[in-house]
């Protein structure tokens, strides 16, 4: 049956008769121009035809106005990437550096106190033959007061260096219940502290989480809850030492957690 010339298909024909014709011409071989490249051929064009309404890469144009023969793919930003570099990972820097402390193994902890009131007093640990300081120590009536740093500076090196272990809080405080044991004659009244950095984060989540759960209940049922879910306590009770009077200083918003205590003052009681 004969195709109306007007139609799809009557144009395809005459497409490919005269692609023929022009392929006979130039290899001798019009029989070589098949279906399949018909196909092949309308698909180039296609993609011809994409591209040249994508919008121009980079800004640029070709001189004459059109787009760039290569497809169009748009950027896209990795999550967390912003501008100058924000959200990319920090460079840790060499080995020994502030950001890339060397991890030095758990030994014995050995507390230094001169008097109650010298700001020198410290738990420190053997780390290469030096005495490196990882912990200040405050004698208060109460007990004991830790402020405990896992990264450090080595002095004699100037090369950082950050204890690669669990449970360094719990044996220091061993080390200062040991102290007072040998120079005191009894283990301290109790283990006091304010909680800084990740343990005032961990405890703020937790009180946030039970006064979630527990609407009937006070802020000091909250505290008392979260302060037996974060290491702090957990160090703490493991000692013996489990019974808790928490000081709530102030409120703050800190992310999505709203209201919470700003500061949070701790003495752990012996059971």
């Amino acid at each position: 049956a004969l195709m109306p010339n007007n139609s799809v298909q009557g144009w395809l024909a005459r497409v490919r008769a005269s692609l023929k014709d022009v392929l006979g011409k130039l290899t001798g071989n019009p029989q070589a121009f098949d279906g399949q490249d018909l196909v092949d051929l309308a698909f180039g064009i296609a993609q011809l035809e994409r591209s040249a309404s994508a919008p121009p890469q980079n800004g640029l144009e070709r001189p004459n106005g059109s787009a760039p023969p290569a497809p169009y793919l748009p950027i896209q930003m990795s999550r967390g990437a912003g501008k100058d570099g924000a959200g990319t990972a920090k460079e840790k820097g060499p080995l020994g550096s502030e950001n890339n402390p060397r991890p030095v193994p758990l030994t014995d902890f050995k507390v230094r106190i001169t008097t109650d009131n010298d700001p020198s007093n410290a738990i420190t640990m053997l780390v290469d033959g030096e005495d490196v300081v990882f912990a200040g120590i405050e004698i208060t009536d109460d007990g004991p007061i830790l402020s405990i740093e896992k990264t450090v500076l080595k002095k004699s090196s100037k090369e950082y260096v950050r204890i690669d272990a669990h449970g360094v809080t719990e044996a220091m405080l061993k080390a200062a219940i040991s102290y007072y044991i040998e120079t005191k004659g009894a283990p301290p009244a109790g283990l006091p502290g304010s909680l800084a950095d990740d343990n005032r984060i961990n405890f703020q989540k937790e009180f946030d989480k039970h006064r979630e759960s527990n609407h009937n209940g006070t802020a000091d049922d909250w505290a008392q809850a979260a302060i037996r879910d974060i290491s702090f306590g957990k160090a703490r009770q493991k000692l013996g030492y489990g019974v808790f009077e928490i000081e709530l200083l102030g409120s703050i918003n800190v992310g999505d957690l709203k209201n919470v205590p700003k500061k949070i003052n701790i003495i752990a009681r012996q059971y």
